[in-house]
């Protein structure tokens, strides 16, 4: 069984040109949780995903995590309303120094989400990417975050992201030291109970991701011949 671990950024139209592969549009973003309601998955959390593959708890094999990297304001604003008409559990994954900075979401919007049932959790203290920094600056990074989000929301933050593809023996140990239960990175793929779950994949959705490319990614790429043929029959008809 493949859990897709869906990854956005920002949602709307780049204010900047070679922002462009990691913003969604609205219109789009709103096309694919319409895409996973009408096609009966249910979207759940990361710790449901980590309690089903390293302890055996059974899931709905249509299952979905959305997860979103930053904190920017466009989820907010764009994201979150769709979200949340659809009922949709989601994760964001915040950078602490930058919660309340210009084009970014502050506490009150946070709280706010946080009630109506989105997780939040540590993206790191300024974004560095922790494998080029000292690693006692690496351990602020990811300690400190967990300790503001954790005194901040009051509850506790049990997953980190990842700067990109950047980390290794010594950052994901210092991950596990500070107390998280897992971790995710931007490697491309889907997990399982063999993943080191201070590694685990994800599925980056990008501008270009139509309803075909994003349900070929939802499904599994080995599904994806059958999945084009699926959507010519039934939702292009």
């Amino acid at each position: 069984m493949k859990i897709p671990v869906l990854m956005y950024h920002y949602i709307g139209v780049p204010q900047d040109p070679k922002d462009r592969p990691y913003y969604v549009s609205t219109k789009q973003f709103a096309k694919h949780i319409e895409f996973i309601n009408r096609r009966g998955f249910q979207t759940i959390g990361l710790s449901d995903l980590v309690e089903h593959l390293y302890h055996s708890k059974p899931i709905d094999q249509r299952s979905v995590i959305i997860t979103f990297d930053d904190g920017h304001i466009s989820f907010a604003e764009k994201a979150f309303p769709i979200l949340s008409y659809h009922r949709c559990k989601a994760t964001m994954f915040l950078i602490t120094s930058r919660i309340g900075e210009r084009n970014y979401m502050d506490w009150p919007e946070i709280y706010d989400m946080q009630n109506r049932g989105i997780s939040f959790q540590s993206h790191s203290l300024t974004h560095s990417i922790l494998t080029k920094i000292k690693l006692d600056d690496a351990k602020k990074e990811i300690s400190t975050s967990k300790k503001i989000l954790e005194d901040k929301l009051a509850q506790k933050v049990d997953f980190f992201a990842y700067r990109g593809g950047h980390f290794n023996t010594a950052i994901k140990g210092i991950v596990k030291a500070s107390g998280y239960a897992a971790a995710v990175c931007s490697k491309y793929g889907y997990n399982t109970s063999l993943t080191d779950r201070y590694e685990l994949r994800r599925v980056p959705v990008r501008s270009n991701d139509n309803i075909f490319r994003f349900g070929a990614k939802i499904y599994g790429r080995n599904l994806q011949n059958r999945f084009y043929m699926f959507i010519a029959h039934y939702l292009l008809r």
